[in-house]
């Protein structure tokens, strides 16, 4: 029907009438719309859930590898030793042989008959046999040969050497070379060596060091005790000093440490597992001083000699040559720190070697007496070469810094 043309309503009011109230229940009601947007207002005002990092995955590092480098002179001494880089996978079979025919040519020294297979003459290069058979048992041919081993440390609180090194030559690494037994250990857990070289020309300490190495690499001395099971599986031989010198020692603790610095030992062995890790290098440099083997590092190098500077175990021949090994390892500019500690005593002595231009600038930074215990000895104290190329005057002592 169309409106427009049919009858119109007789009441137009009513009409209005629905129409307002139409338009009345139409309106939103403001309580309802407030609980509409309240019920969609978390959802619309949602924020993305968060984009979750993914960790970068930790570099893998290679195990370290503890090659063994053999010097010019051992090899034409050793005779079972006949080259002069060997491969870790080489050096079971390696020192498993320098211990039958070694064994069999300290007995020698000692008044033994050498076997029958001339097992003891297998060991000594024939040209060089007769005279070192004829040479004292605790001279320094026959530690060479691993007759007569210095397992335990007998320097008298070497960490204080390598403390006053931290502080007065500050780094975060250093390329480090130590002879001895414990120092190695000891500087390492100081100083954090990026790199670390044991420096010793006696093949029985550097086998040593290769069985604990090779504990450490494994991560078994997470503890004393753990530390001592460790060290009673190195196998050692013909101690120094020893009432009954013999091829085989049992090991302990006590082989290695002594009473008087058992503690300072113990938490340098064990502070080096913790900081193992941090090693990206490690030799075995089996050498005397002047045939070391120094890496072309960027980083300060620090060499722990020991007493090893005294003329009675380096010539001063010797000592030229070693000073020349050392500058051809150095850029410019580049630092090394030597330490020398006298034999038996605390006292010890610290010098900067740095590479200028014209060659090498040597500054003694501090120097304790050094008081002579060798046998032989005419006076009682003595210096090294070191003390003669230095043009330092006034040097204090490395007590009175320490004391500072």
């Amino acid at each position: 029907m169309d409106f427009r043309d049919g009858p119109q309503p007789a009441f137009p009011w009513l009409l209005l009438g629905f129409f307002a109230l139409s338009c009345a229940d139409s309106s939103p009601d403001p309580e309802a719309t407030t609980q509409v947007q309240a019920e969609v207002a978390p959802e619309a005002q949602a924020t993305p859930p968060p984009v979750e990092e993914v960790p970068e995955e930790p570099e893998v590092r290679e195990p370290l590898v503890f090659d063994l480098i053999v010097s010019e002179d051992i090899q034409q001494t050793i005779v079972p030793l006949s080259k002069s880089v060997y491969g870790e996978e080489e050096l079971d079979e390696t020192f498993a042989l320098l211990r039958k025919r070694g064994d069999a040519y300290c007995a020698v020294l000692d008044g033994a008959e050498d076997p029958g297979d001339r097992t003891a003459h297998a060991f000594v290069a024939p040209n060089k046999y007769r005279r070192l058979r004829y040479a004292c048992r605790g001279c320094k041919d026959n530690v060479r040969l691993g007759c007569w081993n210095f397992f335990r440390m007998n320097d008298r609180s070497p960490q204080r050497d390598m403390q006053l090194v931290k502080t007065l030559w500050p780094e975060e690494n250093y390329d480090c070379y130590a002879v001895g037994m414990v120092q190695p250990y000891m500087m390492h857990d100081i100083l954090q060596c990026s790199t670390l070289t044991t420096l010793d020309f006696d093949w029985r300490i550097q086998d040593a060091h290769r069985q604990l190495l090779q504990a450490y690499r494994d991560g078994k001395v997470i503890d004393q005790g753990a530390l001592e099971a460790v060290l009673g599986q190195v196998t050692i031989g013909w101690i120094a000093h020893s009432e009954t010198p013999r091829p085989s020692h049992p090991a302990w603790l006590g082989t290695f440490c002594s009473t008087s610095q058992r503690e300072t030992c113990i938490d340098a062995l064990l502070g080096f597992q913790e900081t193992f890790d941090q090693i990206d290098r490690v030799q075995l440099d089996l050498a005397a001083l002047h045939e070391a083997s120094f890496l072309r590092t960027d980083t300060t190098k620090v060499l722990y000699l020991s007493n090893a500077l005294e003329e009675i175990y380096t010539t001063e021949e010797e000592f030229q040559e070693l000073m020349a090994q050392l500058e051809a390892s150095l850029d410019e500019g580049q630092k090394a720190i030597l330490i020398h500690h006298v034999g038996s005593y605390a006292n010890f002595g610290l010098y900067e070697v740095e590479k200028a231009a014209e060659g090498l600038k040597i500054t003694t930074t501090c120097r304790d007496p050094y008081t002579a215990t060798a046998e032989n000895r005419t006076s009682d104290t003595y210096e090294i070469g070191v003390d003669a190329l230095s043009d330092s005057s006034d040097i204090p002592t490395c007590r009175s810094l320490i004391e500072e």
